[in-house]
């Protein structure tokens, strides 16, 4: 009784993932369960398995429709990482579009802002440090009613009843 060794020169050793992506390749709309069962049985892990597909369908290599049934949306295989990478949008190439054509450049980044640290109580943007706001219009009760607060127009009061007895 002879039994057959399968050597490296007629059985070539693939990846996990390359082995499943083309399995969905070659198979289209099978269930997802049919195709873990299939890969587990060419001596992969389920878990592993499991892992894999769930990459290729979150990266968009593979899809999953509404019945469970995969079907691959490339025509070959890329790593998952490389496939991640693009979709979700880091590869930030910058090239050159033709000799004549300048380089497509990236747009400047906003300064960050300070915050309300940098804000001022009453700031105006014309203003002089010590200048009053009416300091050229002549001086009335009513105008010096208008700059004061309640509490100062109180204590006015109180020093006009004390000065001129009530």
């Amino acid at each position: 009784m002879t039994t057959q060794t399968a050597t490296p020169a007629t059985k070539p050793h693939l990846s996990a993932s390359v082995t499943i992506f083309n399995f969905i390749l070659k198979n289209p709309y099978m269930l997802f369960a049919d195709v873990k069962e299939a890969v587990v049985a060419q001596g992969f892990l389920e878990s592993t398995v499991e892992t894999l597909i769930y990459q290729m369908i979150r990266v968009g290599m593979v899809s999953r429709d509404m019945d469970g049934k995969l079907t691959a949306l490339q025509k070959k295989y890329t790593s998952v990482s490389a496939a991640y990478t693009r979709a979700r949008g880091k590869a930030k190439v910058v090239a050159v579009r033709g000799k004549d054509k300048k380089p497509r450049v990236q747009p400047p980044r906003k300064e960050p802002s300070q915050g309300i640290a940098a804000l001022t109580p009453n700031a105006t943007p014309n203003a002089t440090p010590n200048a009053t706001p009416n300091a050229t219009l002549p001086l009335t009760a009513a105008r010096v009613l208008e700059m004061l607060s309640i509490k100062e127009a109180h204590v006015l009061y109180r020093e006009l009843q004390s000065m001129f007895g009530a």
